[in-house]
C-alpha cells in the first residue's frame, strides 16, 4: 500500500509458505517427521537422496536421487535451489563432502541455512545454526556476549535414547545404502571403514566391555575413593570431524603423542591420567594398546589408565580437571565444576570458562569457572542454537519435530516488506 509499510506480526510472520530442501539426516525418521510438519504447516518441501539409506527414511513425496559425482553436484544443487524456488535449505552436519559444497552454493544463491547437529549440550538438545555448526559456528567467543543475552531459564524435557532402535535404524540404513548402490554408483560414504567392519570391530568392542566390566568398576573405585589425583582426557572418534576438521590435530594418534608428553613433562609426578574411550568407537584399530604402549614410551607407566566404557560422571567429579580436543564431555564437565581445557576452537573454550594458558600449564594451574557464569553461560547457549529433542527414540523426535518447526518458521529465509519502493527485511 503506497506510504504505509506493510505490516505482518510475528505470528503471521512465522507462518509465511516457504520452500525448504532437506539434505543428508541421520539413521532416523527425524529429517522425515519434520518435512511432514512442515507440510502440514503449509510449507512446501522437498528433498535429495544421495545413497538408498536416504531413499528408505525419506517417505515424502518430493524426492529426487543424486547419482552423480561431487563435481557436478553445486551445478546439480544450484538448478534444483532456482527450479524450486528453494527459501531454505536443512540439512545434518556441515563437513560432510556434500554438505560443504551444498552450504558454499547455497549461501552465493542467498538460500537460508538450517544446519543440524548432536547437541552442544547433551542429553536432551540438539544444535541447530544458520551458518555453522562446531568449528565453523559463528557464535561469540566471549563470554560477556553470553552473560549479557539475558536467556530464559534451562527447562528441557528430559530424552531417553533407545539404543536398540538406534543400532537397528542404522543397519537397514545400511542395507539399504548397500543393496541400492547400483542407483548411487559415485556414492563416497564420509566414514572410511566399510559398514561391515564397523560392525564387526563393534561387535568386538561390546563384547570386550562386557568382559573387562569388573576390572573397570574396580578402576574408577580407585580413582574415586579419596582426594582427586588424576585429569581425564576423553579421546574422540578419529573419523569425527572434530578432528579432521576442527582441531590442531592430523589424527587422533598425533592428540594422544602431544598429550601423554605434556603430561610427562609438566604434570606433578603424583597425578595420574585418565584415557577413556568413546562408547560409540567403532574402528578397527585397538586404542588401549596403542595408548598404554605409548604411555610407557613416555615414561608414565602406571600413571596412564585407559577406560573402555566412556566417561562417567563419578570420574569427571572426582578428577583434577578435564582435557578435551572438541567434544561435549567438556561441557559437562564444566556443569560439574571442574577445571577444562579445550585443544580447538571449542564453542565453549574462551576465557571466563576454559583455560587459556595452554595445555603444560594446565596441570599445574588449572580452576574451576565460577558455576554462575556457567549456568549463565548454558542459558544463552540454549537460548541461541539449542532445540529440546533427540533423534534416536519415538518421544524423542516427536518433541524434536515440535520445537524444529518453531525455530525453523521463526528463523527462515526473511521476508521483504516494501514500502515507498524501499526493501525492508523483516526480523
Amino acid at each position: 500500500m503506497d506510504g504505509h509499510l506493510e505490516f505482518r506480526s510475528s505470528s503471521l510472520n512465522t507462518r509465511q509458505t516457504k520452500n525448504f530442501l532437506f539434505l543428508q539426516g541421520v539413521a532416523s525418521s527425524f529429517f522425515s517427521d519434520l518435512g511432514q510438519a512442515l507440510l502440514g504447516r503449509g510449507h512446501r518441501v522437498r528433498c535429495i537422496n544421495f545413497n538408498g539409506g536416504d531413499r528408505l527414511f525419506w517417505r515424502l513425496p518430493g524426492a529426487v536421487d543424486y547419482g552423480l559425482d561431487l563435481q557436478r553436484w553445486p551445478d546439480f544443487l544450484e538448478r534444483k535451489l532456482l527450479d524450486w524456488s528453494i527459501t531454505d535449505l536443512v540439512l545434518f552436519g556441515d563437513c560432510r563432502p556434500l554438505h560443504a559444497a551444498a552450504i558454499k552454493r547455497g549461501r552465493r544463491l542467498g538460500v537460508k541455512l538450517h544446519i543440524f547437529e548432536e547437541g552442544y549440550l547433551r542429553p536432551n538438545w540438539l544444535t541447530i545454526e544458520s551458518q555453522g555448526v562446531n568449528g565453523h559456528s559463528t557464535l561469540p567467543h566471549d563470554i560477556a556476549a553470553f552473560l549479557s543475552a539475558g536467556a530464559p531459564p534451562e527447562a528441557p524435557v528430559a530424552v531417553a535414547s533407545d539404543m536398540k532402535k538406534r543400532a537397528f535404524e542404522d543397519v537397514c540404513y545400511t542395507a539399504a545404502m548397500m543393496l541400492m548402490r547400483w542407483r548411487y554408483p559415485f556414492y563416497q560414504h564420509y566414514r572410511p571403514f566399510h559398514p561391515l567392519v564397523e560392525y564387526l570391530s563393534g561387535a568386538r568392542r561390546m563384547a570386550y566391555r562386557r568382559w573387562s566390566a569388573r576390572r573397570q568398576a574396580a578402576d574408577i573405585a580407585r580413582l574415586t575413593d579419596g582426594r582427586p589425583r588424576y585429569f581425564v582426557w576423553p579421546l574422540q572418534i578419529e573419523v569425527d570431524s572434530q578432528i579432521s576438521v576442527h582441531s590442531q590435530f592430523d589424527t587422533v594418534k598425533q592428540a594422544i603423542d602431544v598429550v601423554l608428553n605434556s603430561f610427562a613433562r609438566c604434570a606433578p609426578p603424583e597425578l595420574e591420567l585418565v584415557i577413556t574411550e568413546h562408547p560409540l568407537e567403532t574402528s578397527p584399530f585397538n586404542w588401549r594398546r596403542y595408548v598404554l604402549a605409548e604411555a610407557a614410551k613416555a615414561g608414565l607407566g602406571e600413571r596412564v589408565s585407559y577406560l573402555v566404557k566412556g566417561t562417567p560422571d563419578a570420574i569427571i567429579e572426582h578428577s583434577q580437571g578435564v582435557v578435551v580436543i572438541n567434544s561435549t564431555i567438556g561441557q559437562r564437565a564444566l556443569l560439574l565444576g571442574r577445571p577444562v581445557i579445550a585443544l580447538s576452537a571449542a564453542v565453549f573454550s574462551m576465557p571466563g570458562l576454559t583455560f587459556q594458558q595452554g595445555l603444560d600449564r594446565f596441570w599445574r594451574e588449572a580452576a574451576p569457572a565460577d558455576q554462575e557464569i556457567v549456568q549463565t553461560y548454558r542459558r544463552a547457549l540454549i537460548a541461541r542454537c539449542q532445540i529440546n529433542g533427540g533423534l534416536y527414540s519415538a518421544a524423542g523426535i516427536a518433541l524434536a519435530v515440535t520445537n524444529a518447526v518453531a525455530w525453523l518458521e521463526a528463523h527462515a529465509a526473511d521476508p521483504v516488506l516494501k514500502c515507498d519502493g524501499l526493501e525492508l527485511m523483516s526480523y
